[in-house]
């Protein structure tokens, strides 16, 4: 079987360094969840109004959610906002 220069070894090398990229982002989150806390969390959600976001002013954003086995993209726009 005769490939292109460098296709299928380019392919799965890609493929790692995506890897690790993600494992080191994960590993960093996880440091720094461990270093915060629910109530430093709670003084700040504090400080945030309690307003209704302006219609049309923010656009769709996007999550990157590290699930140990990999990484997907997920709209989050849809997310119901907590009523307060």
């Amino acid at each position: 079987m005769r490939t292109e220069a460098g296709g299928e070894s380019a392919w799965v090398a890609e493929a790692v360094r995506e890897k690790l990229a993600a494992c080191a982002q994960f590993e960093y989150l996880e440091e720094r969840a461990a270093r915060g806390s629910r109530e430093a969390y709670e003084t700040v959600l504090a400080k945030v109004p309690a307003v209704s976001p302006v219609p049309d002013t923010f656009a769709p954003s996007y999550a990157v959610i590290a699930n140990g086995a990999g990484c997907k993209e997920r709209d989050v726009s849809k997310t119901a906002m907590p009523s307060g």
